[in-house]
């Protein structure tokens, strides 16, 4: 599922009066469309838009033109006429048609016969905006995937309102429309818009109702209230909500913060790294005066920090806020009042409990790497005495008003993001997005291990070994689950899937992110009834990755790799069991999700490079993942075997060819004497 950052910025109930008559113009694929369809006077949708302006008189009657994808049965230049649900397909001149349609009255025309499905539009307009080109053909897809009796689905293209793709209008049996927005491609989404259609509910949820036929901007938002509680979806949908965070420096708060928003709709905004970013802008007036006051360890005016803050509130376009490191005294809080006022509702603190020796240990550790002048002892303790004289009086304030919510942090990241996660959920209801989980299977020495870590340094995965965290935990003196695991296992025994769901689950949530490769799991058909049953729809299951090698390289490979990795199960013995369990448990999990079309085979007998270019192709154009890079491998590209040092003498003249290699050696040379000297 894709969401997008600008979703829910603001309440969309009622900003649309959908119009008197809306005409859909069979044109193509969305691909093909142009930015301005209409623009073009020879098309079937510019004919009718020249043929509407020049015979339409009454400005009070709204029409709108749209083109729609053709479908089979189709032909380009039909048209489909709503909320009278007719098709016209005629040979008359276009003039007779849009006459028949401002008058409504299509007596006179051949060609014209009823709509017996309902209609669900998508707009997939790529070349108007591309918010819709992205959104609209994942919402359309999932739509079809239904394949709902009596629906039918097709793209167009601009509806209006573009900001709020993923847009959709809704046409049921009684010809009323329900325009939407905010659309993704969930299960949720595609349930209320096909449920629409099909009559199995009578209203959408308020945050994606753009508009119905028939009803005026009050009327719709009373009918919204009528059945949804507005009111709880502010947080959402119209004000600004704030949840400060505090604690010492160095307890955390940046690294938290950081994790929420990986699953969480927050955005993070540090008032120190506001300040410092101000500070370093050399157009700013206020730079010089902030240097100073960091520099002295005191507390920058409280009218720079709130105008610095409300800005990027406001820039931002978001409706939820985690602000790190502020107010850190009770002039800050008086002059957020003063300043912000009612244009933000702030629901409380966050407050990163940590020891000051920890705190301390931590910033000198950082400050060997940050770069930053206050990162030294002497300024670190200056900060710790501004804190606990001025910042912690705050935390005491909103301790007293029962909206301060302390977490211990002077455990792992991981710890202490699942207590915040916690807090986050039960104590203040906020929805975690559902983590997005992607499987990779293929035989034991098949590359799996080796492509996801290729696939986290080019995309927001984490990778996530079953094997390795049982291992670990087997392995953790402090694990309740250790000696259980442990016992299974010297007994040959497998361990039960509940134990390893529950550990993939915990290092999921733990990580403070969302999309996962889940490698060498599941194994079998116990493995995906255990997820189902303890995961269930708690995520969303992307489909499966199979690297698909012959036994004879995968067992060449592990025998190679047992010289070295000293894992008792790389030898002939266990490596020939591990296959026939392979084949005969978890060949068939692959098969299932070949069946379901979510399976993505990649054959893993090529170089490293070439296989790692196919996968980044399926993450970024079947999945429609966002790469943190291009993949630029160029015997990928090419598919030619290219060594590295090939790519990279391609092109250089011969004898600078030899001087790049003299100075080589030489420089090995001089790093081997080096590194013996050292020894």
């Amino acid at each position: 599922m894709f969401e997008r950052e600008e979703m829910f910025a603001k309440s969309i109930a009622g900003e649309k009066k959908p119009p008197h008559m809306h005409v859909f113009v069979v044109q193509g694929d969305w691909e093909s469309w142009q930015a301005r369809l209409e623009e073009d006077k020879e098309s079937h949708v510019g004919k009718v838009d020249v043929a509407m302006k020049s015979l339409k008189t009454n400005k009070d009657f709204k029409i709108t033109i749209t083109a729609a994808q053709a479908t089979p049965g189709d032909s380009d230049g039909d048209i489909l006429v709503f909320p009278n649900r007719l098709r016209i397909r005629t040979s008359e001149s276009t003039e007779s048609i849009v006459n028949a349609i401002i008058q409504d009255n299509f007596t006179h025309l051949s060609g014209v016969t009823p709509l017996e499905s309902t209609h669900i539009f998508v707009c997939c307009h790529a070349k108007r905006d591309k918010r819709c080109g992205y959104c609209g053909p994942l919402i359309l897809e999932a739509i079809s995937k239904r394949q709902t009796a009596g629906v039918e689905s097709r793209a167009c293209s601009h509806v209006g309102g573009h900001i709020y793709a993923g847009n959709a209008i809704v046409f049921n049996r009684d010809g009323r429309s329900d325009w939407l927005g905010y659309l993704t491609d969930s299960p949720e989404c595609v349930d209320m818009v096909v449920g629409l259609a099909s009559g199995a509910i009578s209203q959408p949820e308020v945050q994606h109702w753009r508009g119905r036929s028939g009803m005026s901007c009050e009327e719709h938002i009373s009918f919204c209230a009528s059945c949804t509680d507005i009111e709880d979806l502010v947080v959402e949908t119209k004000a600004m909500n704030v949840l400060f965070v505090l604690g010492g420096p160095g307890s955390g708060k940046g690294t938290q913060c950081e994790r929420i928003i990986g699953q969480f709709e927050f955005v993070h905004l540090s008032a120190g790294d506001l300040l410092r970013a101000e500070r370093q802008n050399k157009a700013s007036t206020h730079g010089a005066l902030i240097e100073s006051y960091i520099k002295a360890g005191t507390i920058v005016p409280v009218e720079i920090t709130v105008e610095l803050i409300l800005d990027a509130m406001k820039k931002s376009g978001h409706s939820n806020f985690l602000i790190d490191g502020f107010p850190r005294n009770a002039d800050n809080l008086e002059g957020w009042n003063r300043v912000v006022g009612k244009q933000a509702k702030v629901l409380g603190c966050l407050f990163f409990d940590c020891p000051e020796p920890v705190m301390e240990s931590r910033l000198l550790e950082r400050g060997k790497t940050s770069g930053r002048s206050d990162d030294n002892i002497e300024s670190i303790r200056k900060r710790f005495y501004t804190y606990q004289n001025d910042t912690k009086p705050i935390i005491d304030h909103f301790t007293e008003t029962g909206r301060c919510w302390r977490i211990v942090s002077d455990t792992t990241r991981d710890q202490v993001f699942l207590e915040t996660r916690k807090v986050l959920i039960e104590t203040l209801k906020f929805k975690a997005l559902p983590p997005k989980a992607l499987f990779v299977l293929g035989g034991p020495g098949s590359g799996k291990g080796t492509q996801c870590e290729r696939v986290t340094s080019n995309f927001d995965f984490v990778h996530l070994s079953a094997g390795d965290l049982l291992r670990a935990e087997r392995n953790d003196p402090l694990s309740s689950q250790g000696q259980l695991i442990s016992s299974f296992i010297k007994k040959g025994k497998i361990v039960p899937v509940e134990i390893t769901v529950n550990l993939l689950l915990k290092a999921a949530l733990s990580s403070g992110r969302r999309n996962f490769l889940i490698d060498g799991f599941p194994r079998n058909a116990d493995n995906l009834q255990g997820w189902d049953k303890v995961v269930g729809s708690g995520a969303d299951v992307l489909g499966c990755l199979f690297f698909d090698c012959p036994e004879s390289v995968m067992e060449a490979r592990l025998l190679e790799r047992g010289k070295t990795s000293g894992r008792t199960d790389d030898n002939i013995e266990s490596i020939r069991k591990r296959f026939a369990t392979y084949n005969q448990e978890t060949r068939p999990i692959i098969e299932h999700y070949q069946k379901i079309q979510q399976c993505f085979k990649i054959n893993s007998d090529r170089r490293a490079e070439l296989i790692q270019g196919e996968v980044h192709s399926i993450l970024a154009n079947s999945m429609h993942m966002i790469p943190k890079r291009p993949f630029t491998s160029c015997a990928a590209v090419s598919g030619k075997t290219m060594t590295r040092k090939s790519i990279f003498l391609a092109g250089i003249p011969p004898a600078m060819k030899v001087a790049i290699g003299v100075a080589g050696v030489s420089i090995l040379m001089f790093i081997g004497f080096k590194v013996i000297n050292k020894k």
